[in-house]
């Protein structure tokens, strides 16, 4: 029969590993500052951390890394990270990009407004290019329901009435104002796409009868 010592220093050493246990769960799943994340790091807060609960600093912080990071060029490939992830992770990714919307297109809405007008056209340019963050992000809800035609700004511009109340929030008018003239701009260059394309054609045509 063992002895009351030894059953205390059994208990002692099963009470040490749980604890040594519960720092490494905690360790894996700390993640650094978005300010400091790398790549893989930043999607991982969007996989792992519910981001509601997160203020809302943090929150405009990992929006404008995502797009600092991801912005240009292809954008994150979120059916790669779909294929990656399982239903439960795939729907707190889509959760979070939701929240994250928000105060991104604020903290966007707010230094558009602060710049003189004749700099405006240029920084819709600019956030029409980093948008390309988020192209795509339907393909990652488990529901597989996408955003439908107008795509990503049909939703901001649908959120628009919910963020009226928001501390710090820009008016209204200054938030619909933006996207509107966001709107304008991206039917002007996917116009100016069609005809450079379609005089592109006719060069071509003209040259083959040649």
């Amino acid at each position: 029969m063992r002895s009351p010592r030894g059953i205390l220093t059994t208990l002692l050493l099963v009470v040490l590993l749980a604890a040594a246990g519960g720092v490494v769960v905690a360790l894996k799943t700390r993640l650094p500052h978005p300010t400091v994340a790398d790549r893989d790091q930043l999607l991982r807060w969007l996989a792992v951390r519910d981001l509601s609960t997160e203020s809302v600093d943090l929150q405009r912080t990992l929006g404008l890394r995502l797009e600092e990071e991801f912005g240009r060029g292809d954008g994150i490939d979120w059916q790669s990270l779909a294929e990656r992830l399982d239903e439960s992770r795939r729907q707190r990714v889509w959760d979070n990009v939701l929240v994250l919307i928000e105060p991104w297109l604020i903290e966007k809405t707010t230094l558009y407004f602060e710049l003189a007008p004749s700099e405006r056209a240029e920084y819709i340019d600019r956030f029409i290019d980093t948008i390309g963050v988020f192209r795509g992000v339907d393909t990652i809800r488990p529901a597989a329901e996408s955003f439908g035609r107008g795509g990503l700004l049909k939703v901001l511009a649908g959120q628009v009435e919910s963020w009226k109340t928001q501390p710090g929030s820009p008016p209204t008018w200054q938030i619909e104002q933006f996207l509107r003239e966001v709107k304008v701009q991206w039917v002007r260059r996917k116009l100016a796409e069609y005809w450079s394309a379609l005089g592109s054609m006719e060069l071509q045509d003209l040259w083959r009868r040649r």
